[in-house]
């Protein structure tokens, strides 16, 4: 069964298909949010009411972009907003910062291991020190690949200004990185 036929099956009165959205894409919206919001409780509220925004607001939804780009916008205004509020918890997941990095670090007693978790630590630093909007503009690049067409809707900019961000971030977290102390 398509989105849009999901989507009419819900408006007609099967709210079980909604399920189908919530498995398929409440991950990748927690990683977006938890990369904007700075705990873990407030990025799991913040991904629950975007769920349930878009679930109220269904039958304004007009299918002229996909689900799951309107879902993204919906999380994404939410998350912001949450992230502009005062700071409830000044609390850091390591998780979430491992998880917005999209890779895995294998742990072994390999020498290089060290050196790699090193390396992660200076990057987590540097995403740390960007606005919630740079590290979404980076999560939603980079870890989820979504297009760049798509992450100017989400986002609500243009494409250039996607691409010239983008331009500007990685020579951003290049200085950021370059000025990490090695041994912090």
């Amino acid at each position: 069964m398509t989105e849009a036929a999901r989507i009419q099956a819900i408006l007609a009165g099967h709210e079980e298909e909604y399920a189908y959205f919530l498995d398929r894409y409440a991950d990748a919206i927690h990683r977006m949010v938890a990369g904007i919001v700075d705990c873990a409780e407030d990025a799991e509220e913040v991904t629950q009411d975007a769920f349930i925004r878009a679930y109220e607001k269904l039958p304004t939804f007009r299918g002229d972009c996909q689900f799951s780009t309107w879902l993204y916008q919906i999380a994404y205004h939410l998350a912001l907003r949450r992230a502009r509020k005062p700071r409830r918890e000044l609390l850091f997941d390591d998780e979430r910062a491992l998880d917005a990095l999209g890779d895995e670090v294998i742990l072994s007693d390999n020498p290089e291991a060290g050196a790699a978790d090193a390396a992660v630590e200076r990057l987590r630093q540097a995403l740390g020190r960007l606005r919630p909007e740079e590290r979404t503009l980076l999560l939603l690049t980079y870890d989820e690949e979504r297009p760049t067409a798509e992450t100017a809707t989400i986002m609500g900019l243009s494409e250039g200004n996607v691409r010239t961000r983008l331009s500007r971030l990685r020579k951003k977290l290049f200085v950021l990185l370059s000025h990490e102390p090695e041994d912090s």
